[in-house]
């Protein structure tokens, strides 16, 4: 699975190819058990690394599609230099990721082959699944529940941890309610934090506070923050809610078999 998401990045270099290296990082370290055993330990710190290489290219990559997706002729000209600037920086850092991949490539297959040895396949039962997935779910909201870019950014991240675990459950009606939410939830706060990081991003390759570009995209921002608050408070609360506290409207099918399930 690594293996082919390194190879494509490095022959097509697409943005797909990109987002499917990071996404495989993740969910590898996610099954590389805790603690000081040599596999688990050495391939989590490599994967690390590696999707570390590998951020600044997927965010270049999320530059451009937000970039395109901004509709307002009055900052063509800047909009223009701005892309043609974020263009530059993805083929230069296409190039160093490349580079990187190339020459630790061996090392990496020789600790995937340990690991994969050493770990057996654990199948854990879906009950139990659903429930860590809830459990994260419900730390992550309680040690991240404000409105300010950091918590909202490690809330996103803590989504991101719990709909992995959910997916390792059978396909159920539980496990599909659940991916269903966070991923709803995670699209969400992600989209602001893509308009917020472009317009971070703006200012420093422009070398300016205010613009018309920089206000089109503080608008878009704080639309999607709005979006994203209120999906957060709906989702948290049908997820995270006592059946006894629930509201008059029943939540979707899938939640409440999650609670069923979790119960």
């Amino acid at each position: 699975m690594l293996v082919r998401a390194l190879r494509e990045v490095v022959n097509s270099g697409s943005p797909r190819s990109v987002h499917r290296l990071r996404t495989t990082c993740r969910r590898l370290e996610a099954l590389a058990p805790a603690g000081e055993d040599a596999p688990g330990t050495k391939i989590r710190r490599r994967l690390r690394k590696l999707r570390s290489k590998s951020n600044r290219l997927r965010d270049l990559d999320v530059h451009i599609e937000t970039l395109q997706r901004l509709q307002a002729d009055s900052v063509a000209e800047e909009k223009n230099r701005l892309m043609g600037r974020l263009l530059q920086l993805r083929t230069r850092q296409h190039q160093r990721l490349c580079e990187y991949v190339l020459a630790r490539h061996r090392k990496l297959r020789k600790h995937l082959r340990r690991f994969s040895a050493a770990t057996p396949a654990r199948a854990q039962p879906e009950a139990a699944n659903l429930a860590l997935a809830l459990e994260i779910f419900a730390e992550i909201s309680r040690t991240a529940g404000g409105s300010g870019p950091e918590d909202l950014h490690r809330f996103r991240i803590g989504c991101k941890r719990a709909r992995y675990v959910a997916e390792m459950a059978r396909e159920s009606e539980a496990a599909r309610g659940l991916v269903a939410e966070l991923k709803r939830l995670q699209d969400a706060l992600g989209d602001w934090h893509d308009w917020d990081l472009l317009r971070h991003t703006a200012q420093a390759i422009l070398g300016v506070q205010d613009s018309p570009l920089l206000s089109a995209l503080a608008l878009e921002s704080e639309a999607r923050l709005a979006r994203g608050l209120a999906i957060r408070q709906e989702v948290t609360s049908r997820l995270l809610a006592a059946p006894a506290a629930a509201s008059a409207r029943k939540p979707p099918a899938g939640v409440r078999a999650v609670r069923a399930h979790a119960s």
